[in-house]
């Protein structure tokens, strides 16, 4: 684009360095051609920015010729760059901008006389390790490659005149030849092979062996690859690896082969802080999802989230956005920031010309890890093996390359390389309003090489507390214990319960991949009798309890985090009812009521006490309460749970607690905008509400909580949207009102007739008809069921579920009727109860938008109605449940292992427990 200009600063800067002889002319002559491209191709990178400002202003000026941007474009770049004195001019005028593009040059040219002085000096180690023997006289490419770092390193691919191609690496690979040995003695001890991964070690830099990207060719050769990548993972894990993903693991057939071993071993965190949530992210943050080889999110979040992991294949999007110059070769071109799409082949898993589907093999990965963490456990060996790689130092990350190279681009700014100083200021942003001094010489030192055009690198010694930057200097005391004494904590917290947490994770992930699920619908028969009911509720208790992070302020879980796009995240539990903290506790509450079980019931005292503590600090003003207000996923559901607890202990202290709760909240009431039951006012109505009908016999004070529910419902009322047929609420997630419970007409309906049964205030009936006359226009005789709006315009979609579609409308239609005086959901009822009982399912369990939601629905309908076919199917659901979770990993993991209340397993045993209780 602009290579008239680099063409000419590029010779210019090789005149320069011959005249200073601060290159050894001779040694890099024979590889000149071969990375001037690269050069040139770097400077202008660097200057693009400068010069296509140059072309504006000369085109602003009149000093362009040509009818079209096309030709003014040519004119500039033939007439302007093509002539030394304009070069000259340029230079002149951005002086920074020059010293950058000279020291791109001289760095280049030092790196080459480098790789050629090793390369001589290494030359008849060369032909042994990597050439079986055969001699090479001339390199036919040199390919620098990744970032540069201390003055210019980088990693150099290598091709000879023999064929042999070689990697340089401008640091020393001891840990890359000792991760190499160990990783051969378990394939052995695993009696497979182990394709010989060669290096050449030197104490400054090394050589290693190009290995060619091959698919395998049968089943069995994949299921290896697997079982090989099971072991890299306990390896990843064991060494506190992060960054084993795509574009550090190569697919050699049945092998995958780890590249790039920089970062190992890594600085495994631990934590003596006493909270609980403290605790559950320092053991997310050391767990099998951070190695980088499993499908979970490695950059963003949200829509932007994306996937780099080391199994996981297909196109990925970067969620930051890159700068592109737009409008080429034109007299209009200027930068623009886009997300960029690009593909990592080498990892890419085949048989033949088919693209493997990760998760199909979910179980040879659990087994090769399994494998390798027994071995690791008893194999003094390996311990020993291990041990050494804490003899040398590695790479530490502090911050993404992206966002030093982000801060690197901002500074090529032409308002920045006018002179050093204006970029120096720029970069200042990288230092941090209260930083420590400790932080603050990373972050000079970080500014330091960016002004050098570097990527800043720091690195360990593995029984130091320090941490070095590139340059060698030691910042004291970074840590608060050494890689080698933090891996020491680390291996003593190995164990048969720490080996089946990393599994369940392993699964996990590798499950959430699926694109289809299993469906049991009517494949099962049979009687499930109470004691295998109580076998299986018994093993879900037991895997709760075990699960549980406890701490000085309770006990704690980890639990998923979606995004709208269907990716997710690991994260500690929340608070709430939906996915938190009060599910369990309602589940281990109800629980404890019907079995004596000592450890659920530490854990579920423990969970109570981390409800009370949340309590006392919003009290306190010590945390930020969510605006959300809803009864499900939304401060209320605190309320709510502490109300339940009351109705199953009798202990007044949660009634208490409950009213602590609701007054602290309650000026967040006319805030929400979320309206809805799940996470909006309906659901902090039906909290009030709950909290009057349990203090209106004891206490006058009940009065203030049906006044606030009544405040909420006219607030409510005002938002409303009047459709052509009735009216509903506008939520963010779809452009009309929804109809089901969860977000829809149906959970309003919840909180209006229960207004009506307290009240006896007809006005409410008025308004109930209202809200099912529009939800009823959403009802579809086609799908023989209630439309969901959130899917895209023009798709008519329906759910089979509590919180969108047939079932959940069912629930709120089985309260209406309870009124005598509201005889019209008799045809609803019908449309509904149909839909629910013989309407298509997906594979799901949860309570949510699964299986078990259903059969508590079911259960709810029987009570109300006599139909002895849906009794019959109703059974046949509870057996299709029950024997589902007997084949739980054909199941999606987001519900077995995970402990949420309405979309994880504790709402599927809480179903379970309803279903053991009206056995006989």
């Amino acid at each position: 684009m602009f290579q008239n200009f680099c063409r000419q600063v590029f010779d210019l800067g090789i005149k320069d360095l011959k005249n200073r002889k601060a290159i050894d002319i001779k040694k890099t002559d024979c590889i000149s051609g071969l990375i001037r491209r690269q050069t040139i191709q770097n400077i202008e990178r660097i200057a693009e920015r400068v010069l296509i400002q140059d072309i504006h202003r000369k085109k602003e000026t009149g000093f362009l010729q040509g009818k079209t941007p096309e030709e003014q474009y040519r004119f500039y770049h033939e007439k302007w760059l093509d002539c030394r004195e304009n070069v000259y001019k340029i230079l002149k005028e951005f002086p920074e901008l020059a010293r950058l593009l000279f020291m791109e040059i001289q760095c280049n040219y030092e790196l080459a006389d480098e790789i050629l002085e090793h390369l001589e000096t290494d030359y008849s180690q060369i032909i042994k390790t990597f050439c079986h023997g055969r001699d090479f006289g001339d390199i036919r490419e040199v390919s620098f490659m990744g970032d540069a770092h201390n003055r210019g390193k980088k990693t150099a691919r290598v091709e000879m005149d023999n064929g042999v191609t070689v990697y340089y690496k401008p640091h020393c690979l001891q840990n890359s030849q000792r991760y190499q040995e160990i990783y051969a003695y378990l394939c052995k001890k695993a009696g497979i092979s182990c394709i010989e991964q060669r290096y050449l070690i030197r104490d400054t830099y090394g050589w290693e062996k190009h290995i060619e990207w091959q698919c395998c060719h049968t089943e069995e050769e994949v299921r290896r690859y697997f079982f090989r990548m099971g072991i890299h993972l306990m390896l990843g894990y064991t060494l506190g690896v992060t960054d084993l993903h795509g574009e550090n693991v190569m697919a050699h057939g049945e092998h995958p082969v780890i590249i790039d071993l920089e970062t190992c071993p890594g600085y495994i965190i631990q934590t003596e802080e006493s909270s609980v949530r403290r605790k559950t992210e320092t053991l997310l943050a050391k767990s099998v999802l951070h190695t980088g080889i499993l499908p979970v999110l490695t950059w963003g979040a949200g829509k932007e989230a994306v996937i780099l992991s080391a199994v996981n294949t297909g196109k990925i999007v970067t969620p930051f956005r890159v700068p592109a110059v737009k409008k080429a070769e034109t007299s209009e071109m200027y930068i623009d920031y886009q997300p960029v799409e690009f593909e990592i082949k080498e990892n890419t898993l085949k048989i033949n010309d088919k693209i493997v589907n990760a998760y199909e093999y979910a179980g040879n990965l659990e087994q090769g890890f399994r494998f390798a963490y027994e071995k690791v456990l008893t194999d003094k060996a390996i311990t020993e093996m291990l041990e050494a790689f804490y003899d040398t130092g590695a790479r530490v990350i502090l911050r993404h390359t992206q966002q030093y190279s982000m801060y690197r681009f901002l500074s090529w700014h032409p308002d920045y390389v006018g002179e050093r100083k204006r970029r120096a200021q720029l970069l200042q942003v990288m230092h941090r309003e209260g930083e420590t001094e400790t932080q603050k010489k990373i972050h000079d030192y970080e500014i330091q090489d960016l002004l050098e055009n570097d990527i800043p690198c720091f690195h360990t010694e593995g029984r130091e507390r320090c941490i070095y930057t590139g340059d060698g200097k030691s910042v004291k005391d970074y840590f608060p214990v050494s890689p080698y004494e933090s891996w020491k904590i680390h291996i003593k917290h190995l164990g048969k319960k720490d080996c089946q947490y990393q599994c369940d994770l392993i699964w996990l992930s590798m499950t959430m991949q699926r694109k289809k699920r299993s469906s049991f619908y009517k494949k099962h028969s049979g009687t499930v009798r109470k004691t295998q009911i109580e076998n299986q509720l018994k093993n879900i208790i037991n895997w709760i309890v075990d699960t549980a992070v406890t701490a000085e302020d309770g006990a704690g879980w980890t639990g998923l985090q979606f995004f709208e796009n269907g990716l997710w995240k690991m994260v500690p539990a929340g608070m709430y009812l939906y996915d938190g903290i009060c599910g369990i506790v309602l589940l281990l509450g109800e629980y404890l009521k019907y079995f004596q079980d000592e450890k659920a019931k530490d854990v579920f005292n423990l969970a109570v006490k981390r409800m009370c503590i949340y309590t006392q600090e919003l009290e306190m003003g010590q945390v930020n309460s969510s605006i959300r207000t809803g009864v499900f996923d939304g401060e209320c559901s605190v309320v709510y749970t502490f109300l339940l607890l009351h109705e199953i202990t009798g202990e007044e202290k949660y009634l208490s607690y409950a009213e602590k709760h609701f007054a602290v909240i309650k000026k967040y009431f006319s805030q929400d905008v979320n309206y809805d039951l799940l996470s909006g006012n309906a659901g902090a109505a039906i909290a009030a509400l709950k909290l009057y009908q349990i203090k209106k016999e004891s206490a006058e004070s009940a009065d203030q909580y049906l006044k606030e529910a009544v405040e909420i419902e006219k607030n409510l009322w005002n938002r409303r949207q009047t459709m052509e047929k009735g009216c509903g609420w506008k939520l963010s997630c779809a452009e009309k009102p929804l109809a089901g419970m969860a977000h829809g007409n149906s959970g309003f309906l919840m909180l209006y007739t229960a207004l009506y049964q307290i009240t006896g205030n007809r006005e409410y009936l008025k308004k109930i008809n209202l809200l099912c006359e529009y939800e009823n226009s959403l009802y579809s005789e086609e799908k023989e069921n209630w439309l969901d709006l959130r899917s895209p315009e023009g798709e008519q979609k329906v759910m089979n579920a509590w919180c969108h579609g047939a079932p959940g409308i069912l629930l709120a239609r089985l309260e209406i009727e309870k009124i005598k005086e509201h005889q019209e959901t008799e045809e609803d009822i019908k449309r509904a109860s149909r839909s629910l009982f013989y309407g298509k399912e997906d594979g799901r369990i949860c309570i949510c938008h699964g299986l078990a939601g259903r059969i508590l629905i079911m259960k709810k309908y029987l009570e109300q109605h006599k139909n002895p076919e849906f009794r019959e199917i109703y059974n046949q659901k509870v057996q299709e449940l029950f024997f589902m979770l007997e084949q739980k990993d054909d199941l999606n993991a987001s519900e077995t292992r995970n402990p949420a209340f309405m979309n994880g397993i504790s709402g599927v045993a809480y179903a379970l427990l309803k279903l053991y209780t009206e056995m006989k």
